[in-house]
């Protein structure tokens, strides 16, 4: 189970909850850690961005190894991912609007990672660029959106499980030109195995939805890698 925590218990520890995040304390922690970078996440998503002041937030995530950053991560994508019905896709507006993935992030997600999530480039790794890309997955309208807020964190990795999520979604079809986007931000060219197999049905895919797209230098060139491995 993620971690959980509701508001009450939230007051009690919240004189002392941003003081564990040094390195030092950390490293004691091992991986019991990743727990306490999801509830930060929780905490300022769910209960509100001006509960914890940005920069003790930021200063918090630079603290972390990436092991931790990668769970902080994975907690965002996974409450966005919560509005998903049985086939996996965004249940509909009417069905609970205030839950929605895109209200979810525009409203949540969004305002908080733009809040404190540090910017430094030496902060990036593979792990956190995959699960950032989950994150923008999981949206739907808003996809575009997320990919042209998320990209600054996004380094080029093997990032199996983000092109097995976008082959299994809708943003092939509806948003073509950010889905290729993303592959070019995020996708190793030497990737292999299922993950070409579903980056061929994606490349397949953007193509029916907009024809104008195979002119473009980044399809072509991701069409001829793939090409030259068959």
């Amino acid at each position: 189970w993620q971690p959980r925590i509701d508001e009450k218990l939230w007051m009690a520890l919240k004189p002392y909850f941003i003081d564990v995040f040094t390195r030092d304390r950390l490293q004691h922690l091992g991986e019991m850690g990743n727990y306490l970078a999801q509830i930060l996440m929780l905490i300022g998503i769910e209960f509100g961005i001006d509960q914890i002041p940005r920069d003790a937030a930021r200063n918090a995530i630079r603290a972390m190894p990436d092991q931790m950053r990668s769970a902080a991560v994975s907690w965002a994508a996974s409450y966005l991912e919560q509005a998903k019905d049985d086939s996996g896709q965004p249940e509909s507006d009417a069905a609970n609007p205030s839950r929605h993935p895109d209200v979810l992030w525009k409203q949540k997600v969004a305002p908080w990672l733009d809040r404190v999530w540090p910017a430094e480039p030496d902060l990036r790794s593979q792990s956190t660029a995959e699960q950032f890309a989950l994150a923008a997955i999981a949206t739907d309208k808003r996809f575009p959106e997320a990919v042209g807020a998320l990209m600054p964190h996004f380094l080029v990795s093997r990032a199996n499980e983000a092109i097995h999520s976008l082959a299994a979604s809708r943003h092939p079809e509806n948003h073509p030109r950010a889905v290729l986007n993303l592959i070019n931000a995020l996708v190793d060219p030497d990737t292999r195995r299922f993950g070409a197999m579903d980056l061929q049905n994606i490349l397949d895919r953007l193509s029916a939805a907009d024809p104008q797209i195979v002119q473009t230098a980044a399809f072509r060139t991701w069409h001829d890698r793939l090409r030259a491995r068959q």
